[in-house]
């Protein structure tokens, strides 16, 4: 870059942001989170939720309508304020505490971090370049390698932290000192601060970009020093709101070769076994932007600072994993940190395609087949994290929170604390949990999975009772069995929110079996209630929604041979339904995204073929 170019002479390569390709992504990224949401999730709170979020935030926010006093107190090293205000608005909106909503939402965050990233690239940067980086990006992030953060409702903080802290670095060092972007940058800055521990690093880096921009007279020195000094107050807060967590001390690097090897580890993401692929992995960087420094040239400004800032940002974070969290060193980096050492390898692969496409005919066939090798390199540990996850951590994880949603079930239904010292428990210490639960604010808005069913009652006492379940999809839970010619009918029922789950068996939904929800004062068919499927055999979940007005259940067998049982109802929140059913549409979120992105592509090479043939023709 020379020492006459200003920030202000950046300019993007086209007008319009690509919202088809943006909206393709968003659809794609989204659709791949709900569907391992689906397969593997759960709608119950896991770990620090249950004492962050439930216990200091929810229980005084529910209690007396605030809780600011404890939003600003740190958790562990951190301070959460942005995720903590999003679970309580899902938590006061929805009207139940729902995993599975929060994991939604976030997976909504994360894709649209990631359609922004390639709709700026497609719009600022050549078409090439864009279109490779794009597609590496898009593919790495659907794949599940950081699957904390996509089933666990409290990882918000990740992709809070990460979204303002890119918008941080590009509007405070790729826009005019003092514009509305650049201050827009800094106020993001600001609340990354409070999203995360390790959310002052975009301060820190933007403090040093500025500096080595002012140092060296490139741009404008006046819009470098104003930028340097809003860092510094950036990084400068960020150090006043650091959190000491002596408690986690056993954690920190015993040593600089640990903290050395551990870092190599998060640079060689998703090779965390093999941290020599550090060196690979990192050296288009380093040649791009020791290349940009001694030259002070590239083809876009833009891109290059976005690169630097961008490099160093993941520099910075996996720098604080590895002092924070290496401990002795045997173990790897946990997945909820994959997300933030992927934008890494993104801005190294941007300047590895850039660096290609730069070079002249002369030994380009070399260089492209290092190129090559660094693309099959970074997908083969793409394939081999995605066999470990997909084949063994995911299914363990979903049969440790089925396991955890039965104790929790048993304990809700019977108050005995041995079902939660027994185990497995999405908290780690019985008697603690327990005192959170027993919460007078807490206990009424546990999620669906756990909370005690509605007692139903019959509307005469000659009618058949309800009996305790004996088969585990139903423990402590009341059901009757019909035979042929019975019938039952329910005392009144009164007005209620949201939806019904209601487990089935037998021939409901056939003729001859019938099970509606009817007016109590009309008489008027509510709802009919009945599974997708026939039972027959088995128990199947059916969900209706909860009535408006008084209403009665009737229940009738009128067919020999036939059978007909149903459970009480256990509530779940309008949130939690459609959250649960917009899940099982992941699949076709991804197509849909595919079919905008592949149709945008034949549409745009149509049309650059016919400008090429008037071009031709004039």
């Amino acid at each position: 870059m020379s020492a006459q170019t200003d920030v202000s002479s950046l300019k993007p390569r086209a007008r319009n942001w690509p919202w088809w390709q943006m909206i393709a992504v968003f659809l794609i990224v989204l659709g791949a989170k709900m569907i391992v949401i689906d397969r593997f999730g759960s709608d119950i709170p896991y770990w620090d939720q249950w004492n962050k979020q439930g216990d200091l935030i929810l229980d005084p926010w529910l209690e007396r309508g605030s809780a600011w006093e404890t939003l600003p107190v740190p958790h562990s090293e951190h301070r959460i304020i942005p995720t903590l205000l999003l679970n309580v608005v899902l938590v006061l909106t929805n009207g139940q505490w729902d995993g599975r909503l929060e994991s939604i939402v976030n997976a909504g965050l994360h894709a649209l971090i990631v359609a922004v990233a390639v709709g700026a690239l497609l719009r600022y940067f050549r078409a090439g370049v864009s279109s490779l980086l794009a597609a590496g990006l898009t593919l790495a992030v659907i794949l599940p390698l950081g699957y904390e953060n996509i089933l666990s409702g409290f990882q918000s903080q990740f992709y809070i932290m990460m979204g303002l802290s890119l918008f941080c670095m590009y509007g405070m060092l790729c826009r005019p000192a003092l514009s509305g972007l650049w201050w827009s940058g800094w106020l993001a800055g600001a609340v990354a601060l409070v999203s995360m521990g390790s959310g002052f690093l975009a301060g820190v880096v933007v403090m040093m970009c500025a500096g080595l921009f002012f140092v060296s007279r490139w741009g404008n020195r006046r819009d470098a020093l104003l930028t340097l000094i809003a860092g510094a107050v950036l990084a400068g807060i960020g150090a006043w709101l650091r959190a000491p967590a002596p408690w986690h001390d056993y954690l920190h690097a015993q040593s600089i070769q640990i903290f050395i090897t551990y870092l190599l580890k998060c640079l060689a993401w998703p090779w965390v076994t093999t941290p020599w692929l550090a060196f690979l992995f990192w050296t288009p960087w380093l040649l791009f932007i020791g290349r940009w420094i001694w030259t002070r040239h590239a083809s876009d400004d833009r891109f290059a600072r976005l690169i630097l800032a961008g490099g160093l940002w993941v520099a910075a974070q996996a720098a604080a994993v590895a002092y924070h969290r290496s401990a002795d060193g045997g173990e790897t980096p946990a997945s909820r940190y994959g997300d933030v050492f992927l934008m890494g390898l993104f801005f190294s692969g941007a300047a590895l395609l850039e660096l290609v496409r730069e070079q002249q005919s002369a030994g380009r066939r070399i260089k492209d087949g290092l190129a090559g090798a660094w693309v099959g390199v970074f997908l083969v540990g793409l394939w081999m994290g995605l066999v470990s996850v997909w084949g063994h951590l995911l299914p363990g994880w979903r049969d440790n929170m089925r396991a955890c949603e039965r104790n929790l079930q048993a304990y809700l239904a019977t108050h005995d604390l041995a079902h939660l010292e027994r185990g497995p428990i999405p908290f780690p210490v019985a008697s603690e949990l327990k005192r959170i639960i027993d919460k007078p604010t807490i206990g009424p808005i546990m999620p669906s999975s756990i909370r005690p069913p509605l007692p139903l009652s019959a509307a005469s006492p000659e009618q058949k009772p309800f009996t305790e379940a004996r088969i585990l999809p139903l423990a402590y839970r009341k059901v009757i069995e019909l035979a042929p010619g019975e019938h039952w009918e329910s005392a009144v029922v009164s007005p209620s929110s949201g939806w019904w789950k209601i487990e089935t068996t037998g021939d409901v939904g056939t003729a001859g079996a019938t099970f509606e929800m009817v007016s109590a004062a009309t008489g008027k068919v509510l709802a009919k209630i009945r599974p997708t499927k026939i039972p027959r055999g088995e128990w199947r979940a059916a969900y209706v929604p909860a009535p408006s007005e008084p209403a009665i259940l009737k229940a009738q067998l009128a067919a020999p041979g036939q059978i007909l049982g149903f459970s009480e109802p256990i509530e779940m929140a309008a949130g939690s339904y459609w959250a649960w059913q917009l899940c099982r549409q992941g699949k076709w979120f991804v197509l849909l995204g595919l079919g905008l992105w592949i149709g945008r592509e034949v549409w745009d090479y149509r049309r650059r073929r016919a400008e090429r043939y008037v071009s031709r023709i004039n």
